[in-house]
């Protein structure tokens, strides 16, 4: 599938705010987009009990997601604190922009598929790389 996604602001944008909406959207199922800067595809499960998975290329990145003041918000093992990321929605699709930093308000990833489950088998222990349930 070839999308072009011009890079853009949230306010260009529906946000989706209901914490209860944004975990049934997330929660047992594994999201693949695609990276908006550099157009480059990642994977991500999230399992029921917190734990996520997320890979893009060849990295894998083990941590923990859930759902605070209306954000999807994750830690992983190599951060520095929690990114939380608003979720927007506009013309079918689901979008997450950043809520802090250099990019704050800046749209940076979009859902192309949702797929209930663990679709791509990633691991959910420390190193996530696959071979999970």
């Amino acid at each position: 599938m070839s999308l072009f996604i011009p890079t853009a602001f949230a306010a260009d944008y529906t946000e989706v705010s209901d914490n209860d909406e944004i975990s049934a959207y997330f929660s047992g199922h594994t999201l693949k987009g695609i990276e908006i800067e550099s157009g480059t595809d990642w994977t991500e499960y999230y399992d029921p009990t917190g734990k996520v998975c997320y890979r893009i290329d060849d990295t894998y990145a083990a941590g923990r997601w859930m759902v605070r003041d209306g954000q999807a918000c994750f830690q992983y093992k190599d951060t520095d604190g929690l990114l939380c990321y608003k979720v927007l929605e506009r013309k079918g699709f689901k979008y997450m922009s950043y809520t802090s930093g250099p990019n704050a308000g800046v749209v940076g990833f979009v859902v192309t598929q949702r797929i209930e489950g663990n679709s791509d088998f990633l691991g959910l222990d420390a190193a996530c790389s696959g071979g999970g349930t």
